[in-house]
């Protein structure tokens, strides 16, 4: 298991056709100790902002022309096709002994960019399904959410628009809403996010209020008609003492602890930052309940970190510093959380 998890883990050797086996051998163990979990199951939920997931095609609504063949920052199939190959070896390895089965990804670009991941991947074994946004984000980046369909049976999936526009703000992300049903038959509602940037003055910060207005709206909303198990995942572009104070809701625990230290899930000048996060209702914190949450945290296996040369200690091994491209994972660490589904 050993020797099978370090082939799947290898970069390098996951392009080659006779490395396959071995991958595609690692994930049938994977299944099967699932399958031999008759009365429990644990589903790991996963949120990784992917940094600049960019196919290599103009969309002329948006701008993306600094991502594309010919554009400043060099972009081009090999690395398109690197990103992703990139991005899977992310999510292998974050499941550790257990394949994740839901995944929620900001920083997408396009369904062209997720086909890629999802079907021309070492990913394509596994069968993940994915829905995705369609914002008026300037960049054209959105939100996505794979699933392994075996595990979370999708019912509904909505974006969540933030009147940005209306109210004389550049346009941002949805909101992306996405109920399942569990092995046990419990539903559960995913919100996922990724907050407006903090670089840009007051404007910023108005964006932001409003965001987290249609925010605390949508999980106010649920809570209203009874809706016992949600899960909030994002890049909030806040800490996690400011998302808590901006959400102001009760009815959420916040499960990636904001007294880290020297650790966090970005970090900005030297300073370590935990701005992705997830969140959960209360009721999925409670271990007497059929579906409740187990283990959760920061994923930073070493592969996704690198030396800090100018402010010391390391940092995410991201794609590009600045326009240099250095071929990384993310400027992100991706964060998870266990669900543990008993079978009534």
């Amino acid at each position: 298991m050993e020797r099978l998890m370090q082939v799947a883990m290898n970069g390098d050797q996951m392009t080659k056709p006779n490395r396959l086996p071995a991958i595609i051998c690692f994930i049938t163990l994977s299944w099967c100790h699932a399958a031999s979990l008759d009365a429990q199951d644990t589903l790991r939920c996963m949120f990784y902002n992917v940094e600049n997931f960019f196919d290599c095609h103009d969309n002329k609504e948006k701008d993306d022309e600094m991502f594309l063949p010919g554009g400043i920052y060099g972009w081009s199939e090999k690395r398109f096709r690197q990103k992703a190959l990139s991005i899977a070896k992310v999510i292998m390895a974050a499941g550790e002994d257990k394949i994740p089965a839901v995944i929620g990804l900001c920083e997408v670009e396009s369904r062209d960019a997720m086909e890629e991941l999802i079907q021309r991947s070492p990913l394509s074994a596994l069968e993940y399904e994915y829905v995705m946004t369609e914002s008026p984000d300037k960049r054209g980046i959105n939100i996505a959410m794979m699933y392994q369909r075996a595990k979370f049976r999708l019912l509904k999936a909505t974006s969540i628009r933030i009147p940005l526009i209306d109210n004389g703000l550049p346009p941002t992300r949805d909101i992306l809403h996405c109920c399942g049903m569990l092995g046990n038959k419990d539903t559960l509602d995913l919100l996922i996010c990724h907050m407006p940037s903090r670089f840009g003055g007051a404007d910023s910060q108005k964006a932001r209020k409003y965001a987290f207005a249609k925010l605390r709206h949508a999980i106010d909303s649920l809570s209203a008609i009874g809706r016992k198990n949600i899960m909030l995942m994002g890049d909030f572009n806040a800490n996690a003492e400011e998302t808590e104070k901006s959400l102001a809701n009760k009815v959420l625990t916040n499960l990636i602890s904001a007294e880290l230290k020297n650790t966090g899930s970005y970090k900005y000048h030297g300073r370590w930052e935990t701005i992705d996060l997830i969140f959960v209702s209360s009721d999925l914190t409670k271990q007497t309940r059929p579906t409740h949450v187990a283990k959760h945290g920061i994923f930073s296996a070493p592969f996704l970190l690198e030396r800090d040369d100018k402010y010391l200690g390391i940092k995410p091994f991201r794609t590009y510093y600045g326009m240099k491209y250095i071929g990384g994972f993310s400027d992100h660490l991706p964060v998870y959380a266990d669900l543990v589904v008993t079978k009534n």
